[in-house]
């Protein structure tokens, strides 16, 4: 099991980094790896139910040998890029969600996946259907760039899974936020000539999202400890309530994690009781469970 102390995915001999912020904290990030064969270093982050995300990345200008693009695919559907100039005096690279316009943006938030028991009106599309809970930031090595009028596509809605086929691992799923006004983009973007191919990027950054409740129970992280009822108190003794919570996200659809780590809320609470001419007997310890 991987503890949590970073918060960046780092290849040091390309000089890239990138990294999630969740409702503008860093992600800290579980079980890295590094995947040589498919130039891909991997991990996962706790998803939060409406939480809004943003992506970022960094380069060192030094370690860069040609222009690059870095493109970031929600849930397997291009969402956001740009180009990483060898001349760029900028090394870091924020994309807080989707452009629609040149002063507008719908910002990435975590929501719950939307299924449906109908086969045909599922997504087929294999590539979003894949990567379902995936957040990537994908690294091209790019030439032959020319400024271009930039161009904004209105998204597709979110997509839908069959309900029979969804994995058990996708507790989560992308939407994007009502639209809002921001600071006006560039009027211009580059038009550039790729160099490596569309299914093989030069490199790529992997955030594998999922609720803490599949966190704990694949092992990435360590349950969150027990809470073990107060002991009985002396006798004759009045014992003041206490109210224990265990929080747990209950966002998750995955029926092992609902079985075994809804939020549960206890309730301790002890009486005095005079039975059979007795007085400060106290009565046996009630414990009320209640399943949201």
């Amino acid at each position: 099991m991987t503890v949590a102390s970073l918060t960046e995915l780092s290849v040091a001999q390309l000089g890239l980094n990138g990294w999630i912020e969740v409702d503008g904290k860093k992600a800290p990030i579980y079980s890295m790896t590094h995947l040589k064969d498919q130039r891909t270093t991997r991990c996962f982050i706790e998803a939060r139910n409406n939480a809004t995300f943003t992506v970022h990345a960094r380069h060192e200008p030094s370690k860069l040998s040609t222009d690059m693009a870095a493109d970031v695919f929600v849930d397997g559907a291009m969402m956001a890029g740009t180009v990483i100039a060898l001349d760029s005096p900028h090394t870091t690279h924020s994309f807080t969600g989707v452009r629609t316009s040149e002063t507008s943006e719908r910002a990435f938030v975590f929501s719950r996946p939307q299924t449906t028991d109908d086969a045909d009106l599922a997504t087929h599309n294999e590539a979003i259907v894949r990567n379902m809970g995936t957040i990537q930031i994908r690294f091209f090595r790019v030439g032959g760039m020319t400024l271009v009028e930039r161009q904004y596509v209105v998204p597709k809605g979110d997509a839908v899974l069959d309900e029979k086929a969804k994995k058990a691992t996708v507790s989560h799923a992308t939407t994007l936020g009502q639209s809002k006004t921001v600071a006006g983009g560039a009027k211009m973007a580059y038009r550039c000539i790729d160099i490596d191919p569309p299914e093989q990027p030069y490199y790529m950054f992997e955030f594998r999202y999922q609720s803490r409740d599949l966190l704990e129970i694949n092992n990435h992280v360590d349950a969150k400890p027990k809470v073990a009822a107060p002991a009985a108190g002396p006798s004759g003794q009045k014992r003041k309530i206490e109210t224990i919570v265990i929080d747990s996200d209950d966002d998750s659809d995955d029926e092992e994690a609902q079985a075994r780590l809804r939020r549960t809320k206890v309730k301790a609470e002890r009486k005095e009781k005079a039975a059979g001419g007795t007085a400060g007997k106290v009565k046996d310890e009630e414990t009320v469970i209640e399943l949201d």
